[in-house]
């Protein structure tokens, strides 16, 4: 299991004269945890018109200490276990889970709550001794050590004013890559257009710091792409036809399999039709996308009205469906049958197979350097 530190920061100020709870998640922790008021004094608490958790306790007696249990909810929605606690300076005001005597307002008093799990905190103020002032809140979540990645802040330059470029121009696409775990480590940042992973960039980030990574894409035919890194959206390139009528054009058409169906350890052919319907002559890369993963490419160079055949012929050896297309042309659908098996077994062997292309080649030496991670995690970052 992947570990991490989940350090989540929610600032939260305490209005005792008129007591007010209002809570906000910092956005690099959104997921990780979510605040909801509690089940017996869910009256105190609410959410606000900014989706924020307001609690608001408004019948306190002067010097006197004032008890509620269950006033608000911490739930753990990500996929990691937690220590949660909580840190204040606010003068005669206690957090606490379950016995008012159970503090949680320290590291050292910190409580496990598994993902999935929802703990019920309470809130205590006493105004005998104690100046009761507005002032923040702040809870922390921890997982069990090593690095915690997160990728934001996905740009596209390189654009026109329109946020278009023309065919066979390229675009550099940045992002940053965040370590927010307690070890640093190497993350495997994935580029996708319009879904499909077609190049991939390595980088160690150290613990607590944030790394950029950047890729460079050529587009060689029009139409509107979707571009992200790692699933977190960057944005649309445009890509326009040249104006002048002498540059190159490509179209793919015609994909297709030698067979729709065969045995493990057999051969299967995958071909495509290149045309090159522009006045000029040039250059361009046809990629096998296996599952939704370029495996294999193939350069054409075309003149004029030219069109060629581009064959790419690959091995399956174990049981399974998988979807194929060239340069976005849908090929079809080949089934491997055979005995027992599995789809997982089948993905996780075509990543041990030989690759002729050179960024399914950079896709698993890029992929095999992420730490701690499992055959199927690393088929979760295909799909």
């Amino acid at each position: 299991m992947r570990t991490k530190v989940a350090l989540l920061l929610v600032a939260v100020s305490l209005l005792l004269a008129v007591p007010t709870m209002a809570a906000t998640v910092d956005e690099d922790r959104a997921g990780d945890l979510s605040l909801s008021p509690g089940d017996s004094n869910g009256g105190y608490a609410d959410i606000d018109a900014d989706g924020q958790l307001a609690v608001e306790m408004d019948r306190l007696n002067d010097r006197a200490t004032t008890t509620a249990d269950d006033v608000f909810t911490i739930t753990n929605t990500d996929d990691e276990d937690a220590r949660v606690w909580v840190e204040h300076d606010l003068a005669g005001t206690t957090i606490y889970r379950g016995d008012p005597s159970n503090t949680v307002e320290s590291r050292g008093a910190a409580f496990d709550l598994d993902a999935g799990e929802t703990a019920s905190l309470g809130v205590r103020t006493d105004t005998r001794d104690a100046d009761v002032k507005p002032g923040d809140l702040t809870i922390r979540a921890e997982g069990d050590g090593g690095p915690d990645f997160a990728v934001t802040d996905v740009e596209i330059e390189g654009l026109d004013a329109n946020g278009s470029i023309a065919v066979g121009e390229s675009a550099r696409i940045t992002a940053t890559v965040a370590n927010r775990g307690t070890e640093g480590g190497t993350h495997s940042a994935d580029l996708l257009v319009d879904g499909v992973e077609v190049s991939q960039r390595a980088v160690y980030v150290p613990a607590g710091e944030r790394r950029t990574v950047t890729f460079e894409r050529t587009f060689q035919r029009s139409g509107a792409y979707e571009v992200a890194v790692d699933h977190t959206p960057g944005g649309t390139v445009t890509v326009r036809e040249p104006p002048a009528p002498d540059a190159a054009s490509y179209a793919v058409r015609d994909a297709a399999l030698s067979s729709a169906s065969i045995a493990p350890g057999e051969n299967v052919d995958v071909t495509a039709t290149i045309e090159n319907a522009g006045g000029s002559t040039g250059e361009f890369t046809a990629e096998l996308a296996v599952g939704g993963t370029v495996l294999e490419t193939r350069p054409v160079r075309l003149g004029p009205g030219e069109t060629t055949t581009v064959t790419f012929t690959r091995t399956f050896e174990q049981p399974g469906t998988y979807e194929i297309a060239v340069s976005g042309a849908t090929a079809g659908e080949l089934d491997v049958s055979s005995p027992g098996g599995s789809g997982v077994e089948a993905v996780e062997q075509q990543l041990r197979s030989p690759a002729t292309g050179v960024v399914g080649l950079s896709f698993v030496a890029g992929a095999l350097l992420v730490s701690r991670r499992n055959p199927r995690e690393l088929l979760a970052l295909l799909r």
